[in-house]
């Protein structure tokens, strides 16, 4: 009865319309028509931790009366990933509504709920939906993770997740709350517990396992909740010594009244249903279980240059949660045209990297632009499709001296240009508009490339 439709487009980072009916569906309240990224994402776990995918919508003048739970999922993704907030430092979360290129906000209570209810909406029944996540959610939702968490640093909060602007004394600062989030963000996106960032999130929840939110009477059983769910979707079944489940287990139980609800406590707005749901499900230990498979990003390019030719060289790295089985290619491609092939001749274990190079080629015209991408052949099932590849243009757009590097030196030339002047060693090749002159544009591009506004 709650459920609305709505149209959905492609975003700056991809198509979030996994099955390509135009057609998004949230919930929402009447009453409270701000929130409905809340809404949607625990609407959306309780059908989709249903596990029938088959079972029948039948409520009477809703819009998705008829569908079926596997329909409605998919459309409440496309919704969430239409809605994940496209730029600025909020880039890759949720706010409380969806971010349609008109929002530079997240924050990490929306988006853990979120990431939770993609991650059984993708589970396979029984225990999710089995629909497919589109792969830039993931590539996005990394850009959020390593902006939220409190980088390592010798201060309390080490490791730790803020709520909205890191270190502004208007956020709120990290607490066990939000790192629960951000444990299941990580293990969402493929982290496993042999990851820095994890351990560092984990070392924090350790420093802070009496904190006011997991001691209090009553404790906070919202984030006992968050810290159950983080803690079991990443696989941690100890922290330092701490038995953390039975530990909080026996806090949660002696809290509990002889009627059998907990007191309120804190983000609950006075009657006590949140309180006892928080507590309850914390005690289930219940989590989506994270999808198991390899993750093959190519995450750094490089180029050598000998005798007139120029040599691709390349870091491949396993970001997913199981090992990258051997005899996968990775592809270079020139202009679009796939030139070479390279076999990955050994077994990538998670976080593990591999290295390989191109056979030497020429620049085939004024410059290449070069691809290269992992699984070429799309032999690997992975957790995120869409990062396999990355490109680089050579010689460098910008390149204005032809040292194959675009620094300032390349500015002033541009500019000694547009003033009229003629400096030795202008090389047209570092033109950024295609127009084949170098000019003011030229200039300015050189700026931005080396201020680091590109």
């Amino acid at each position: 009865a709650n459920a609305y439709t709505t149209p959905v487009t492609s975003q700056p980072a991809g198509n979030p319309d996994g099955d390509g009916d135009g057609v998004g569906v949230y919930f929402a309240m009447s009453d409270d028509p701000d929130h409905t990224t809340y809404y949607t994402a625990i609407a959306a776990m309780a059908v989709a931790a249903s596990g029938e995918p088959n079972e029948m919508v039948n409520v009477s003048g809703s819009p998705v009366n008829g569908w079926t739970y596997a329909q409605l999922i998919q459309d409440v993704v496309d919704y969430l990933a239409w809605g994940q907030t496209d730029s600025g430092p909020g880039r890759g979360g949720w706010s409380y509504g969806p971010t349609n290129n008109d929002n530079t906000r997240s924050d990490q209570s929306n988006t853990g709920y979120v990431t939770l209810a993609l991650a059984y909406a993708e589970t396979s029944p029984p225990d999710g939906m089995g629909v497919s996540i589109p792969g830039f959610v993931r590539s996005e939702l990394e850009y959020w993770i390593n902006y939220i968490q409190d980088p390592v640093d010798g201060d309390e909060n080490d490791g730790g997740s803020w709520y909205s602007e890191p270190g502004s004394p208007d956020d709120a600062s990290p607490n066990v709350l939000k790192t629960g989030n951000l444990l299941q963000q990580m293990a969402f996106v493929g982290d496993t517990r042999s990851s820095s960032r994890v351990q560092a999130a984990i070392d924090y929840m350790v420093r802070s396992w009496n904190s006011w939110d997991l001691e209090g009477s009553p404790l906070c059983y919202q984030s006992s909740y968050t810290t159950m769910k983080g803690l079991e979707a990443i696989g941690a079944e100890i922290i330092d010594s701490i038995n953390w489940f039975q530990d909080l287990s026996d806090r949660i139980r002696t809290q509990q009244s002889q009627e059998g609800w907990w007191p309120v406590s804190c983000y609950d707005d006075g009657d006590g249903i949140l309180s006892t749901e928080w507590a309850i499900l914390t005690l289930q230990r219940a989590v989506a279980p994270t999808e198991e498979n390899p993750d093959l990003e190519i995450i750094d390019l490089e180029v050598s240059e000998a005798a007139g030719n120029y040599t691709i060289l390349f870091t491949l790295k396993n970001r997913g949660n199981v090992p990258a089985p051997l005899g996968h290619v990775v592809g270079l491609k020139v202009d679009g045209a796939l030139v070479d092939q390279v076999s990955v001749n050994s077994e990538l274990a998670p976080g593990e990297t591999w290295s390989g190079s191109f056979a030497p080629r020429a620049v085939s015209g004024i410059r290449d632009a070069v691809q290269v991408c992992a699984d070429e052949t799309d032999v690997v099932a992975e957790l995120n499709e869409d990062n396999n590849c990355s490109g680089l243009v050579w010689p460098p757009i910008g390149d204005i001296s032809g040292d194959r590097f675009v620094t300032l030196a390349d500015a002033i030339l541009a500019l000694q240009v547009s003033a009229g002047l003629s400096p030795a060693g202008v090389q047209v090749s570092g033109d950024v508009n295609g127009d084949w002159r170098i000019g003011l544009e030229e200039a300015v591009y050189v700026l931005q490339e080396v201020s680091g506004l590109r």
